[in-house]
């Protein structure tokens, strides 16, 4: 039994020397540590700001074209307004321009007769 239990103490000795050797390997595998440079911190500090530069510009076109396009609807929506209107006038100048409601106007309010032997045909030619 002594055999046994100084086994298990031997084995017992050269794990901790193991683990030991683990944790220096994991900390240095024979590169140095890493350590960023001012300069490396400028560059990305300046890529930083260039990014969120890039970012803000982009969002305020993005504003400016939203803005642009309600004011390019609204304008549509007065042209065809205009449109409208103006089709409608036109088709109440041709109401008004009918011969027979002159006719009628002429009779009624100024009491003005039509009388063909007066009447002379002017043309543009």
């Amino acid at each position: 039994m002594n055999l046994a239990v100084r086994h298990l103490e031997e084995k017992e000795q050269v794990l901790p020397k193991k683990q030991s050797r683990v944790q220096k390997s994991a900390n240095s595998e024979g590169l140095p540590q890493r350590r960023i440079t001012k300069g490396e911190k400028i560059l990305w500090f300046g890529a930083g700001m260039l990014i969120v530069a890039l970012t803000l510009i982009i969002v305020s076109y993005q504003a400016r074209l939203f803005f642009l396009n309600g004011s390019i609807q609204n304008l549509q929506n007065k042209v065809a307004l205009q449109a409208k209107i103006n089709q409608q006038l036109k088709v109440e100048q041709t109401n008004l321009s009918s011969p027979e409601r002159i006719m009628k106007y002429a009779k009624e309010k100024l009491g003005l007769n039509l009388n063909i032997k007066n009447v002379k045909v002017i043309s543009d030619r």
